[in-house]
């Protein structure tokens, strides 16, 4: 039932029905787990979403796209990168969460 929140599988039901606190409490769970997932500088954008569901269908209209643009800067930021002050550990750290941002953002390519 968590997953069909976010994915709209399960339907709000109407207030009197017996399902609709518990449909409530999962919703609420779900919206809960996917606040606290999203970088804090941002996640005021997201807070007034009506369900699980409408949060991540907005996440995935901002986010589910590829950003050519920011896929070219990352790139350009590993490419460019040196470890100039940075310990050996902070300079591995930065490098590994910039191939992580470069792993999400990159379309994933299709077989035909």
């Amino acid at each position: 039932m968590k997953l069909e929140s976010m994915t709209g599988k399960c339907v709000r039901p109407d207030e009197n029905y017996d399902d609709f606190e518990k449909w409530m409490r999962v919703d609420c769970m779900v919206t809960s787990w996917l606040l606290n997932s999203i970088s804090k500088d941002i996640v005021d954008a997201f807070l007034y979403s009506a369900s699980a569901h409408d949060l991540w269908a907005e996440l995935e209209q901002r986010f589910g796209k590829c950003n050519d643009p920011l896929l070219y800067q990352i790139q350009r930021e590993i490419t460019s990168m040196s470890q100039g002050a940075l310990s050996v550990t902070g300079y591995f750290t930065k490098l590994k969460q910039l191939w992580h941002e470069l792993t999400y953002l990159a379309p994933v390519p299709h077989c035909n």
